[in-house]
């Protein structure tokens, strides 16, 4: 009877074992994946804007090699620039204050200390690109008392009015008493004290601005707000910038969202023309190119809009501002909005997406030529990994679909740390000055939900590939077959990963063919950096297919000087290796359990029939 019992909890206890070893087997079946990228150098070759590798004048610069820097801020709509004082719109109960000075720790004595803080802070951090904003509403701050009221709207003592253009000479020394601010002296002031944008002052000049913005953040400074007074002080200010400095750029549009990309604001006189266009962008673009043919030249060199993800949790919470699971996985899909028509978009304007090739087929109808900015944009989780995953996504998108300029906005108080890689591993890779490429060529895979790839060339036949991880569990096998005119002897890595947002050197490899293979670890970011052979500057033509078969060899793996060694490898590399012992043994306890179980059912089978026959 004892025995039986034991028999019977042994066999229910090895049965157990059994059912829980098909468990085992599915958490580490599908642990490792397999991607194929292939990389064609000689296609979709498009050159790269350094200046899309930008940030904002309110972020902090340090840990960051950036090329672009851009003034941003409501501030600037209204800023006065004899003063420096500022109304930042209704969300900032419509105060005026004397807030842009102490952005660059200057003294509002001074005039134009946006302009001199904008050019030195760029210089000190050795950014060589800067766009100033212009204000356009029409007035500009009198002062830094404080709130307004409703009484107090322009004109009034609490606002100056300002002139696109100066009759008469210009002053250095701004007479702050003639109740007039003059934009073209301002200019004249940027220029003789830091010079033009080809001798290092302004790049680009930011005007126009947000239609959204004008009406609903400056009612008390908007006078007389329509559609077509709109576009004339914005054509108005870009003419000015072009006689001033006809080398600078200038920035127009300046959407805040797809809202006032879609539409103009209410009660604007937008009804007149919004039949005839698809969206406000090509009304805009429109206006621009009829006054610039009229003009004799380009008015509106880029067109800029500011992009942030609308997605939001299940608990209505922002992706932009959450780091939870849910977060994290959109965050890292968000990116696609840009550039993928597959990604589906939700929201009452998801026609206008993918958002880049929408704006291009917008300015290839109406004004081309003009150049593609995002002067904001932000996907969050600066501090995480799915942050430097997106970030890194969004830089890639940018140089495949050819945008001109873009700056991320953080904000100041932010930890960007793994925003700042990600841009760190398109500019400053090695540490050394090494940067992603000048001309972006085909780069292809057959998972993009689960991985990017992006790939880019320089006149030298450097070719960097920049492989992104996106799943938090699995590990990505990324074969890698190159089809270029150079053939490649070398290649090192350079990478970020969860836990470590600091780049990092991997390792490096020497080539028999061009085609390598490497493992990405769950959530992490590699650049490959493919150096041709010094001794054959091309290949010779292939005379036949079989030339062209990747070879099954796996690639030489050389030791580098900056090997990681084994003292730097990670708790999670040790716990990966310590899961791979235990694992087998788990299973082959799971067989010895499940036999045991097959011996016990047996005798029990037995002894049952034993006694019956006894009986």
């Amino acid at each position: 009877m004892h025995r039986k019992k034991f028999l019977r909890t042994l066999c229910a206890f090895s049965a157990a074992a059994v059912l829980l070893m098909p468990s085992v087997q599915k958490i580490n079946a599908d642990e490792t994946i397999e991607i194929d990228v292939s990389i064609d150098t000689s296609l979709d070759r498009k050159a790269i804007s350094r200046y899309i590798y930008g940030i904002n004048d309110t972020a902090s610069l340090s840990g960051i090699r950036a090329t672009a820097l851009n003034q941003t801020g409501n501030d600037f709509m209204t800023y006065n620039w004899e003063n420096n004082f500022s109304n930042a719109g209704e969300s900032y109960l419509a105060a005026n204050r004397d807030v842009i000075a102490d952005r660059y720790n200057r003294h509002s004595s001074d005039p134009a200390v946006a302009a001199d803080g904008l050019i030195t802070t760029a210089n000190h951090n050795h950014i060589d690109f800067k766009i100033a904003s212009l204000p356009t509403i029409g007035y500009v701050a009198a002062d830094s008392y404080g709130p307004l009221l409703n009484s107090e709207v322009a004109p009034s003592d609490r606002w100056v009015k300002t002139y696109t253009s100066k009759q008469g000479e210009y002053s250095l020394l701004p007479d702050k008493n003639d109740d007039a601010v003059y934009i073209d002296e301002y200019l004249n002031y940027i220029i003789n004290y830091y010079g033009k944008s080809a001798f290092g002052g302004i790049s680009a000049y930011s005007v126009g601005g947000d239609s959204f913005t004008w009406s609903k953040e400056f009612p008390l400074a908007s006078d007389n707000f329509t559609v077509e007074d709109y576009m004339q002080r914005t054509l108005d200010m870009a003419e000015m910038v072009k006689k001033a400095d006809s080398n600078a750029l200038v920035v127009g549009g300046g959407f805040s969202s797809i809202d006032s990309c879609a539409t103009f604001a209410e009660n604007a006189g937008w009804s007149k023309y919004k039949n005839d266009y698809s969206w406000f962008v090509d009304y805009y673009l429109y206006e621009v190119s009829k006054a610039s043919q009229q003009n004799g030249k380009r008015l509106i060199d880029i067109i800029d809009v500011k992009y942030f993800p609308e997605e939001k949790t299940e608990y209505g919470i922002s992706i932009i501002s959450e780091t939870s699971d849910e977060a994290n996985k959109m965050r890292i899909q968000a990116v696609r909005a840009l550039w993928d028509g597959s990604y589906s978009k939700e929201g009452e304007n998801k026609e206008f997406f993918p958002l880049l090739p929408t704006f291009q087929a917008s300015i290839n109808e109406y004004y081309p030529g003009t150049k593609l900015a995002l002067t904001e944009y932000n996907f969050g989780g600066g501090n995480n990994i799915t942050g430097g995953i997106a970030q890194v996504d969004a830089l890639g998108c940018f140089a495949e679909e050819g945008v001109f300029l873009a700056c991320l906005s953080p904000d100041k108080d932010d930890d960007t740390t793994y925003q700042y890689s990600a841009i760190n591993l398109f500019t400053n890779y090695d540490g050394n000055g090494g940067e992603f490429g000048d001309v972006s060529v085909r780069s292809e895979n057959d998972n993009a939900e689960l991985c990017s790839s992006f790939a880019a060339i320089d006149n030298e036949g450097v070719l960097n590939v920049i492989l992104s991880n996106k799943s938090d569990t699995l590990t990505e096998t990324i074969n890698i077959d190159i089809s270029s005119e150079y053939r490649y002897s070398f290649a090192e890595t350079y990478g970020f990963s969860f836990g470590k947002p600091e780049i990092t050197k991997g390792m490096s490899y020497s080539l028999s063919d061009d085609y390598l293979s490497v493992t990405l670890e769950p959530y992490s970011v590699m650049l490959i950096s493919f150096k041709p052979a010094l001794s054959v500057e091309a290949k010779p033509e292939e005379t036949s297919a079989v030339t062209s078969v990747v070879t099954e060899n796996p690639p030489e793996v050389t030791s580098s000087p900056e090997e990681v060694t084994p003292e730097e490898t990670t708790d999670e590399t040790h716990e990966t290796e310590k899961n791979s012992d235990i694992i087998p043994l788990l299973k082959i306890g799971a067989v010895l359990f499940g036999l045991l179980t097959a011996i016990g059912m047996i005798y029990l089978f037995a002894n049952e029939l034993r006694n019956q026959k006894e009986e």
